[in-house]
């Protein structure tokens, strides 16, 4: 059995996050199955924050891209590619919990990894000039399925202090 399908068990279902996987494999030929599955469930984390104010802004797509380039060595032509498919995928990506998206991770990446992811989504969700307490409340749920606590929460969220919602 596939890592893929070990953590999603889709053995032989179709579903969107599956599509995403399937869509990396065609457009990232050369990467093993552990690096799609951590590049596409960080890139799920991201579009998750992003859209959570049901829009994403260019300054978020950028921050995307730029949080993917800390844990991958893709291209930026890769990344843009991985970017450009989670965000058509972003709907259903929505409709799915995030802990879909979490429980990989947990296996795959050690806790200073998942601080990164941590900081990353504040980052995006800081992109367009404001942490709306929507997105830093998505951020707190993933904090916590990704085992992380409630410090390293605090501690990501002071790296965009000057753009937090509730303190202007």
């Amino acid at each position: 059995m596939s890592i893929w399908n070990k953590f999603f068990n889709t053995e032989d279902s179709k579903s969107s996050i599956n599509s995403i996987h399937d869509r990396l494999v065609s457009e990232l030929p050369d990467d093993t199955e552990e690096e799609l599955v951590t590049v596409a469930c960080v890139a799920g984390l991201l579009a998750r924050v992003a859209y959570s104010d049901l829009k994403i802004f260019e300054t978020e797509t950028t921050a995307m891209k730029n949080g993917l380039t800390e844990f991958t060595d893709l291209k930026i032509t890769e990344i843009d590619c991985l970017v450009k498919i989670a965000k058509e995928e972003i709907q259903e990506l929505v409709d799915h919990e995030h802990h879909l998206y979490v429980r990989p991770l947990n296996d795959l990446m050690n806790n200073e990894d998942k601080k990164k992811i941590l900081r990353c989504l504040f980052a995006v969700a800081a992109a367009d000039g404001k942490v709306e307490n929507l997105e830093s409340e998505e951020i707190r749920r993933i904090t916590k399925s990704l085992l992380l606590t409630h410090n390293d929460f605090i501690e990501a969220k002071l790296t965009v202090k000057e753009k937090l919602g509730a303190l202007r």
